[in-house]
């Protein structure tokens, strides 16, 4: 009690209530805080290991090139998640190798597909293919996601878009951005390979042109005495 001017002046108290109210909203605050931290956290993760997993398709490509030697970049399912690792066929047995034969654990990514190419695709695996010097590539988009569906709210998903041809193999967000990836490397590829005809057609005719010319030099055996 507070006396003021000889008067008892009541002091008004929280109530039981109000107490429970302010509770409750510092609760829902703090919830909200702690789901935003780990969304976070998460997408990080993600972002992280779908890097991994396209740096990982990027060296399966150059060790086909580099090595000429039949490369697979393989993916398998288990009960605690996706493992992914890359395959050398008749790669020497050395720390090099070993590192690349390493079974390295996705954490956030649990759904991997690949839409169409050469792709083994067995219950519980995958397996990309790069094959025969250059020769043959997967072609399609592989999509890595945190969740079956791409269209789940929550869903974090990237497109590894494979041409089918030595590439430069990159990520993007979207599947529209993957298809018009693989459309614009095709046209590329067939304008280079148009240019190549190209040559190779006045390489020919000036091979003729010049065996033409070198005939015409020659002298006429009949009128030679």
């Amino acid at each position: 009690m507070i006396f003021r001017n000889g008067q008892r002046i009541g002091r008004r108290c929280l109530t039981l209530i109000e107490m429970l109210i302010v509770i409750a909203v510092l609760s829902f605050v703090g919830s909200l805080v702690a789901f935003g931290i780990h969304a976070a956290r998460q997408k990080q993760l993600f972002l992280s290991e779908a890097e991994e997993v396209l740096k990982a398709a990027r060296m399966a490509q150059d060790l086909l090139l580099i090595l000429d030697a039949d490369t697979t970049l393989k993916f398998q399912a288990d009960e605690e998640g996706i493992l992914y690792w890359i395959s050398v066929e008749g790669g020497k047995a050395d720390s090099f190798m070993r590192n690349l034969n390493k079974k390295r654990r996705l954490k956030s990514i649990h759904v991997v597909e690949f839409d169409d190419g050469m792709a083994d695709r067995e219950e519980g695996q995958l397996s990309l293919h790069f094959l025969s010097s250059g020769s043959s590539l997967p072609k399609g988009i592989l999509r890595i996601s945190t969740a079956l569906s791409s269209k789940e709210d929550s869903a974090l998903s990237r497109y590894i878009a494979f041409s089918g041809y030595p590439s430069y193999i990159r990520s993007v967000s979207t599947m529209e951005e993957a298809r018009s990836i693989i459309e614009e490397d095709n046209e590329g590829g067939e304008l280079v390979v148009r240019m190549m005809q190209e040559e190779v057609a006045q390489l020919s005719q000036r091979g003729t042109a010049v065996e033409g010319k070198s005939e015409s030099k020659k002298p006429d055996e009949k009128n030679s005495p």
